[in-house]
């Protein structure tokens, strides 16, 4: 969450950071830089239960400040200001699910709640730990019941945990994109006037991901939040052949991605080309590309006023964020300098089939009619009116 985000004054700069997703390290890299880390702190802290790189997780070893201690006028200015750097890092989903799962599980980490331990209880073959059908278990598990994992913030979605559709970040990186987590600490080291090496921290059992899941263990993970956890592409059209009678010159398959954000199109396109071996060309569908933006910086008053609206026909309902999987014109318009800002209004009965994009696609109307006057109460309030 944003208000656990973590401030380091001296060299203004802003880290939040998400488990399992090299936080440790980058932690410590924050610290040292900044100047605040305390190995005395460290050194006392150190028990059975508490490695020496766990240390590093305790405010007083760290030492940086956190954003609820910020008095307001500080936080608008960490989030709003182009002095300040604002920091995160993703990861591969499935790689993270992995790492969360090996640590907080297998590992039975201190502190990983009873309830899922027990739901991913080691699975036996010849009276040896399978660990690929002991993974698979946990991920049948997480996605029969998302809500019994979420008590511990290791399965929460990492989209959870960045808010990257409120705040600009200037870094964004992907630490399993090789040389991104040695680019992030040159530029933190050329702020803070440093040279502090970079230490991995955490690095578990040494195993792969990719050696214990396989294809179904990753639909599971993926399909709790469909094109919210990677990047999906799906062959949807297929085409070939000039005449029922004759052997087709060529065929062709259009194939439709749902992008993860920060992941370039291009390297989609490579992907998708690697796969399909040297007899096959993969090329983007002319005028289907949409340019590669930054999300709009948040603002209070368009939050507000759609809080207000809501407000008027559903007094209790929460208002969040999310990442949705579709897409819009909006990113046209913000390569254009314009901000842009979508907000959900449609609503439907729990277990109703709404079938989008599909041959029956259709909406419950009063979802439809009943958004209307909020969309509309939304828009006088933005316009002052």
């Amino acid at each position: 969450m944003i208000g656990y985000a973590l401030i380091a004054p001296r060299i203004k700069v802003m880290y939040v950071p998400t488990t399992k997703v090299a936080c440790s390290t980058l932690k410590l890299l924050v610290a040292q830089i900044e100047g605040t880390y305390n190995e005395q702190a460290a050194r006392e802290i150190i028990s059975p239960n508490i490695s020496q790189e766990q240390t590093i997780h305790n405010y007083r070893v760290h030492g940086l400040r956190r954003m609820f201690d910020l008095t307001p006028q500080e936080q608008w200015e960490v989030i709003q200001s182009p002095e300040w750097l604002r920091v995160a890092a993703l990861r591969d989903p499935l790689k993270r699910a992995y790492s969360s799962w090996e640590n907080r599980a297998f590992l039975r980490a201190p502190g990983t709640p009873k309830s899922i331990l027990e739901s991913c209880a080691d699975v036996l073959v010849d009276g040896r730990v399978d660990v690929a059908a002991t993974f698979k278990k946990f991920a049948r598990a997480i996605h029969a019941d998302r809500d019994a994992f979420s008590i511990d913030d290791h399965f929460r979605p990492q989209f959870n945990t960045l808010y990257s559709n409120q705040l600009e970040y200037q870094e964004f990186i992907r630490i399993d994109q090789h040389g991104e987590m040695q680019r992030l600490a040159d530029v933190l080291n050329a702020r803070g006037g440093t040279n502090v090496a970079l230490q991995r921290l955490n690095s578990g059992l040494g195993i792969k991901a990719e050696q214990v899941y396989d294809r179904e263990t990753a639909d599971l993970l993926e399909a709790m939040d469909p094109g919210s956890t990677r990047t999906r592409c799906v062959a949807t059209m297929l085409s070939g052949g000039h005449a029922p009678n004759a052997l087709p010159q060529k065929a062709e398959a259009n194939v439709n991605c749902r992008i993860f954000p920060s992941v370039k199109i291009e390297e989609v396109r490579q992907q998708l080309q690697a796969l399909s071996g040297p007899d096959v060309t993969v090329t983007a569908v002319e005028g289907s590309q949409t340019p590669e933006t930054a999300p709009s910086p948040m603002r209070d008053d368009i939050t507000q006023a759609y809080r207000a609206a809501v407000a008027t026909r559903f007094p209790n309902a929460p208002v969040l964020p999310f990442q949705s999987a579709g897409a819009t014109d909006g990113a046209f318009l913000r390569a254009a300098g314009i901000p842009v800002y979508g907000f959900g209004g449609l609503w439907s009965i729990v277990g109703q089939q709404e079938g989008a994009h599909g041959l029956d696609e259709r909406v419950w109307a009063e979802g439809f009619h009943g958004q209307v006057p909020i969309w509309m109460e939304m828009l006088r309030r933005v316009a002052g009116g």
